[in-house]
């Protein structure tokens, strides 16, 4: 695994014991074109619907994932005691 120094800032910062942690949550929006078999459109969706539900935007490489959109941003950030 590749550190970033993203990574290595955040593992540093745990180890600092006088910083305040704080949760923070990361909202994800994100579009995968995928190809599948289907009868008609209707069970395409279906089908691909119940793909989402089970992989999310990680579906398997069979069905040829295309990521066409991301967007992502972060809120919500509260100090936690970490007790």
């Amino acid at each position: 695994m590749k550190i970033t120094p993203v990574t290595k800032a955040i593992m540093q910062s745990r180890r600092r014991q006088s910083m305040p942690r704080y949760r923070v949550a990361i909202c994800h929006e994100e579009s995968v074109v995928i190809e599948l078999s289907a009868d008609d459109e209707h069970q395409a969706e279906e089908l691909a619907y119940d793909l989402a539900d089970e992989y999310g935007t990680d579906v398997p490489s069979q069905y040829q994932p295309e990521t066409v959109h991301r967007q992502f941003f972060t809120q919500d950030a509260k100090e936690i005691d970490d007790a």
